[in-house]
């Protein structure tokens, strides 16, 4: 299976969290990227509508916050190419943000790869986090 068709899941778990509250909807997910965490190289497509444009450097200071005790993407914001988001709050494998006009952001870091999703400012932050979580937690599951 390509890298790419993890969007397809990421949309059919998110449509599963609206449905499991009783509503109808499409997906509200606007950009996907998985990222290396050795490297930061990009491991889905770059040059999709729904691609991510972040540098390696973006991907290195994301993933070296998870290890600091004080993260720094409070005082930094989190920054991904030319969007940078308003950190919000983190736990050991997931950090959350939020910019204005553009929506929500959730990151998910498993055992080698950093999974970025960006859902709409319509989007309600719980089921693109509850989506992100479910695909990383597949991502662990399966020694990536």
């Amino acid at each position: 299976m390509s890298w790419d068709a993890y969007k397809d899941s990421l949309d059919g778990y998110y449509c599963a969290e609206i449905q499991r509250r009783g509503e109808k909807g499409s997906s509200q997910l606007t950009h996907v990227g998985i990222f290396g965490l050795a490297d930061g190289n990009p491991w889905m497509s770059t040059n999709k509508p729904w691609s991510i444009t972040a540098s390696a450097g973006d991907i290195k200071n994301i993933v070296s916050s998870f290890t600091q005790a004080q993260n720094p993407l409070g005082a930094t914001g989190i920054k991904l190419g030319s969007m940078k988001f308003m950190y919000l709050r983190s736990d050991d494998t997931t950090v959350f943000g939020k910019k204005k006009g553009i929506g929500s952001i959730c990151i998910y870091k498993s055992k080698t790869a950093l999974l970025i999703v960006i859902a709409s400012e319509s989007a309600q932050a719980g089921d693109l986090n509850n989506a992100t979580i479910k695909l990383g937690d597949y991502l662990t599951g399966n020694g990536m």
